[in-house]
């Protein structure tokens, strides 16, 4: 019988431990952001324009989170007129923030950036129905071959664990 207590000890112990593991590696996830349209749950055109997961860092002494947002050009059909388009700026409570692209890194034949902002960390609310909805964003589409169009929208800007897409 000491064996057995033994043995079932050191096997509730081992999943214990081993259930640890899985819970501090669940709360380190990937995680994406949603656009919406302006002060509705729908996703957004700009949804377009992420090309992937977020990458963040934590400033703890100054209360905000770094987020550097993954971007790709998008193209854009309306009525049969194409267009292709590039995300430019977000500005995320009165402070712009601009895009740098450098390269076609994923072979899709757009050019691949990304953007990078500053937070306050109260506002990086994972999978919570809050959101910054003090968000515009500056796009540049070209339609019909060198005719160019300048896009700004209002947008709320939400964080999640899940990767949308506009449809």
């Amino acid at each position: 019988m000491k064996k057995f207590t033994r043995v079932a000890t050191i096997s509730m112990a081992a999943a214990l431990v081993l259930g640890l593991g899985v819970t501090s590696y669940a709360s380190d996830g990937t995680y994406y952001v949603r656009f919406c349209k302006d002060g509705t749950t729908t996703t957004s055109m700009t949804q377009l324009a992420v090309d992937g997961a977020i990458t963040y860092t934590v400033n703890s002494s100054e209360g905000t989170v770094t987020i550097s947002l993954p971007l790709d050009g998008f193209k854009y059909s309306m009525l049969g007129i194409s267009a292709v388009g590039y995300l430019n700026t977000i500005t995320i409570n009165g402070e712009s923030f601009e895009a740098v692209y450098d390269s076609d890194t994923d072979g899709d034949g757009y050019t691949n950036g990304s953007v990078t902002f500053t937070i306050d960390s109260d506002e990086f609310n994972i999978d919570s129905e809050s959101y910054i909805d003090d968000v515009t964003v500056d796009a540049d589409l070209e339609i019909l071959s060198g005719l160019d169009f300048d896009m700004t929208k209002d947008v709320d800007l939400y964080f999640t664990t899940t990767q949308y897409t506009y449809e």
